[in-house]
C-alpha cells in the first residue's frame, strides 16, 4: 500500500526510556514483614508535525497550503518512587486488631519541555517539579468467623513548582507576546476507606464500603492561547458501594455484582484551548459531578479447554455547569458497555478467542458537544 504525502516537514514521534526497579521483602521480624520497593524511570521524547499539512503557500497544487507551519516538541521526564511498609504476619497479631499495615511512600517528578515553531519564531520552555510524601495504614478486625471490618487511611503532603516562559503570536501572528508564568503550591490531602464484608456461605460474599479519596491539584502547561489560568485545585471524591460475589459448580462459575454512587467535589475536567498548532489540552476545575451505576461480570470455565466470560456496566454520570459549559453528562462516560468473550486453549498450546463488545454513545470532551457514536465490535484471534 502506498501513500502520497504533501508535507514538506513530515512529523516524527520518538521515545527513549530507561527504567529500573528493586523490591526486597524481609520476614520473621517478630511477626512483622518488612517490604521495600524502589522505582526509577527516565524518559526522553521528541514529537513534531507539519502544521499546514502541505508544502507552503508557494508550492504548486496539490501540495500547496495557505501558510507554512511546523512544530517541534522535546520533553525530558524523570520519576522516582520509594515505598517502605510493615505488614503483620497472618495469625500473629494480638488484641483487637487481627491484621495491620503501616507504610511510607514518596514520589518525585521532574520534567522539562521545549517547543519551537519553525515558521513564526514562537517558543516556550517549561520546568515542572512535584513531590509527594505519604503515610498510610490499614487495620483489619474479624468480628466473627464470617464478618470482617477493614479501615484504610492515607495522608499526603504534595508540592508542585512550575516555571514557564515563551514568545507567542499577537492577533497578526507576529511573535511579540511575551509570557512568563510561575506557580509554587503545596497542600495536605487525606483519604480513607471503611469496608464491611460478610460471608453468606462458603461460596458467597457480600460487602459494603464508604471511601473518601482525592486527586491532587497541579498546573497545566502554559500555551499560546494566552490562557494564564494554569493552576487547578485538588478534587475530593466520596464513594459508596455495595456488592455480591458468588461461586457456583465447585468454582467453575464465578459472578460479581456491584452498585456504586460517586460524588466529586471541585471536579477536575480535561479541557482544551486554541485552534490549529496553538491547540492545547489543559485541566480545569468544574463544580460537582455525580456518577452512579451497576457493574457486573461472570466467568464460566466450561471445561479445561473452554471458557466463557461476560460483563455489563450501566452508568449515569452528570456534572453541574461551570465556566461556559452547561450542565450535562460527563465526557467519556457511556451509559452502558458490555462484552462477551469465548476462549479456547488446546492442550498442545493452540488457542483461539472471539469477543463481542459494545458501548453507548458519549461526549468526546467536556468543552464541546461532539459525540462518539454507539458501536458494536466483533474481534477474533487464532
Amino acid at each position: 500500500t502506498g501513500f502520497t504525502v504533501f508535507s514538506d516537514q513530515p512529523g516524527r514521534d520518538e521515545q527513549e526510556s530507561k527504567a529500573a526497579s528493586i523490591r526486597g521483602t524481609f520476614i520473621d521480624l517478630n511477626g512483622v514483614q518488612l517490604s521495600s520497593t524502589t522505582t526509577y524511570i527516565d524518559t526522553n521524547t521528541f514529537y513534531s508535525y507539519d502544521g499546514d499539512w502541505g508544502d507552503g503557500p508557494n508550492a504548486t497544487a496539490p501540495s500547496n497550503s495557505f501558510y507554512d507551519d511546523a512544530l517541534a516538541l522535546w520533553r525530558d521526564r524523570t520519576v522516582y518512587s520509594q515505598e517502605i511498609r510493615l505488614d503483620s504476619e497472618t495469625g500473629k497479631s494480638k488484641g483487637y486488631i487481627d491484621r495491620w499495615t503501616v507504610g511510607f511512600y514518596t514520589q518525585g517528578l521532574k520534567e522539562t519541555g521545549r517547543a519551537r515553531w519553525t515558521s513564526g519564531g514562537y517558543r516556550w520552555n517549561t520546568d515542572f517539579e512535584s513531590e509527594a510524601y505519604a503515610l498510610f495504614g490499614q487495620i483489619g478486625k474479624d468480628i466473627t468467623a464470617e464478618r470482617r471490618l477493614t479501615l484504610q487511611l492515607r495522608g499526603e503532603y504534595y508540592t508542585v513548582d512550575v516555571q514557564a516562559d515563551g514568545l507567542g503570536p499577537d492577533i497578526n501572528y507576529a511573535p511579540t507576546v511575551v509570557f512568563d508564568y510561575a506557580l509554587n503550591d503545596s497542600e495536605f490531602l487525606w483519604g480513607g476507606t471503611l469496608t464491611y464484608e460478610q460471608d453468606l456461605s462458603a461460596n458467597a460474599l457480600s460487602f459494603v464500603s464508604l471511601s473518601r479519596a482525592y486527586k491532587a491539584g497541579g498546573a497545566s502547561t502554559p500555551n499560546f492561547t494566552q490562557n494564564d489560568q494554569i493552576k487547578y485545585d485538588s478534587e475530593i471524591l466520596w464513594n459508596a458501594e455495595t456488592g455480591l460475589r458468588n461461586r457456583f459448580w465447585g468454582g467453575a462459575l464465578s459472578t460479581s455484582l456491584t452498585a456504586f454512587f460517586l460524588y466529586r467535589e471541585n471536579a477536575q475536567f480535561r479541557d482544551s484551548k486554541g485552534v490549529g498548532s496553538f491547540f492545547d489540552y489543559i485541566t480545569v476545575n468544574g463544580k460537582s459531578a455525580k456518577h452512579y451505576g451497576i457493574e457486573s461480570d461472570a466467568a464460566w470455565t466450561i471445561n479445561p479447554n473452554w471458557k466463557l466470560s461476560a460483563s455489563l456496566g450501566l452508568l449515569k454520570a452528570t456534572r453541574e455547569s461551570y465556566a461556559n459549559n452547561e450542565a450535562r453528562e460527563v465526557a467519556n462516560a457511556p451509559s452502558y458497555n458490555y462484552s462477551l468473550r469465548l476462549d479456547y486453549l488446546n492442550d498442545n498450546g493452540i488457542f483461539a478467542n472471539t469477543t463481542l463488545s459494545g458501548s453507548d454513545s458519549y461526549y468526546e470532551s467536556n468543552s464541546h458537544d461532539e459525540k462518539r457514536s454507539a458501536f458494536t465490535v466483533v474481534n477474533a484471534a487464532l
